[in-house]
């Protein structure tokens, strides 16, 4: 057995005494491997100690313990912030939640099946399977059909022979009163794929996914949201070279710099980076993979990070989370690292997400003398058309070509 952590012997008493007896010493190595330090492994020892103290207290033994940690969940919303002393609180839910988290991932617990909406929908999961096999549409995608559909398929039910052109017109209307015009695009998208899956497979007809019109929207109608270079160079000198400054430097320049997506950021892995060529491969929203010069500064920042902050772990991916155990960021981390680098720069900014820095990006290089061809080549646009909605940001080739207003001026 491995020693654990340096604990009060009241409750090391009360670990050993406990539900836990038998594991928490182990629990506690599990959780210095993952990169805990022994303060937070110690903390967690404690709020450990207080939920078996509770299921012993009401009665539940070490047969009960999913289920002792659904009740424990519920006790706690009652009063949250007692001290762990008194009590089980919001500290006392995380400890047991890894600790179930550790039996799992040793074999002492079993794995607990991971129901999803969609489960209880088998032409959407045979639907799930086709879009990746046959089309290689991207998990976000997929994701962001299956919301739609799991609703469809609620209001329409399962059997594909009852669908009419009507009540597939009558279900988007009614959906996109909820939302905006996106959104109602992505309802039909998602919907028109469906049922060219069901015309595919032999349960309908061909034709049904003209049923659904195109969403009406004017086509380029709102000018680029985006930071003026004075005001993106500002953002990136406010970032700190201590602590998760320079993650979140070498990260916001990839954003800001090459324009890349979230998602591009979030799984860039290492073996994408060549220092020596001084290159970047990226996959995007397809599997081809392009690759996209890598700038002096990012590739200085990226470097930064690597040597000196990344934790040394056998993960493929550059971006870790700042808190153990060690794991990619998410899409979402990433939203807030950019909203705290415009809060810590002062900057008040027309929207706060990752994209803002992707049109930041896309701007800058149009400002900078880059012909529209060459920014698309660096977004990676597949379309011209994707791309000429920058060009209206770019007030300065504007006045060049603006004519004079015809006739007089009114008053």
């Amino acid at each position: 057995m491995r020693p654990h952590c340096s604990l009060a012997p009241e409750t090391r008493h009360r670990l050993l005494t406990g539900i836990a007896a038998k594991h928490f010493d182990d629990f506690s190595a599990w959780l210095r491997d993952r990169g805990y330090r022994p303060k937070s492994v110690q903390r967690r020892l404690q709020s450990l100690a207080a939920w078996t103290d509770w299921l012993t207290a009401t009665k539940r033994d070490v047969q009960d313990l999913s289920e002792g940690l659904a009740a424990c969940v519920a006790a706690v919303r009652v009063r949250p912030q007692l001290k762990y002393q008194f009590g089980p609180n919001n500290a006392t839910i995380g400890a047991a939640k890894l600790y179930l988290r550790f039996l799992r991932a040793t074999g002492i617990l079993p794995h607990e099946a991971v129901h999803s909406p969609v489960d209880a929908y088998p032409l959407l999961c045979e639907f799930h399977d086709w879009l990746i096999q046959q089309h290689g549409v991207a998990p976000a995608t997929i994701r962001a059909y299956l919301l739609v559909l799991v609703d469809f398929s609620g209001a329409l039910g399962c059997v594909p022979e009852g669908y009419t052109a009507g009540g597939v017109r009558d279900f988007v209307k009614r959906r996109a009163q909820r939302h905006g015009s996106s959104s109602a695009k992505m309802t039909c998208t998602a919907i028109r794929a469906f049922l060219r899956f069901l015309a595919a497979t032999k349960r309908l007809p061909p034709g049904m996914d003209q049923a659904l019109p195109p969403v009406a929207s004017w086509s380029n109608s709102t000018i680029p949201r985006y930071l003026p270079p004075a005001e993106l160079e500002h953002l990136f000198a406010s970032i700190p070279n201590s602590g998760n400054g320079p993650r979140d430097r070498a990260a916001l320049l990839l954003l800001g710099r090459l324009g890349l997506r979230a998602g591009d950021v979030v799984r860039l892995r290492l073996a994408d980076i060549n220092f020596r060529a001084g290159t970047v491969a990226v996959a995007g929203k397809s599997r081809r993979s392009e690759l996209l010069p890598l700038p002096q500064d990012v590739g200085d920042a990226l470097m930064n990070y690597l040597r000196d902050v990344r934790p040394r772990v056998a993960l493929p991916e550059v971006f870790l989370a700042a808190l153990p155990p060690p794991r990619p960021i998410t899409t979402q981390a990433l939203a807030a690292i950019v909203a705290r680098a415009l809060d810590r720069a002062g900057i008040s900014a027309p929207t706060r997400g990752c994209h803002l820095l992707r049109h930041s990006a896309a701007t800058s290089m149009l400002r900078s003398g880059a012909s529209l061809a060459g920014v698309g080549a660096v977004l990676r646009h597949r379309r011209p058309a994707t791309t000429v909605k920058y060009a209206k940001a770019d007030d300065r080739h504007l006045l060049t070509v603006a004519q004079p207003w015809p006739g007089s001026v009114l008053c």
